[in-house]
């Protein structure tokens, strides 16, 4: 995936409660206007479980396109995890 689809995959899925099936992240994508591009790649994910937002960038494959930032990726957002996003 290219710089263009890391960016939409940021926003719209910046706000997706974790853990999510594949089911909510689908329908959170189209909720939030996502390309039919961006449809189709969640569409075609494994039907499991995902952890975290990393956990989902690595299925998508962006893992090694982005730094990854310097947070703990298990840490509760309520516990003073940051964005898992960079800025």
């Amino acid at each position: 995936m290219d710089d263009v689809a890391l960016a939409e995959f940021q926003a719209v899925l910046l706000h997706v409660h974790y853990p999510s099936t594949k089911a909510d992240l689908v329908q959170e994508a189209r909720d939030r206007g996502a390309t039919d591009d961006l449809v189709g790649s969640l569409s075609d994910l494994p039907d499991r479980e995902y952890a975290s937002p990393w956990d989902l960038r690595r299925e998508l494959g962006f893992d090694h396109h982005v730094p990854w930032p310097d947070v703990d990726e298990h840490a509760d957002p309520g516990e003073g995890a940051s964005t898992p996003w960079p800025e």
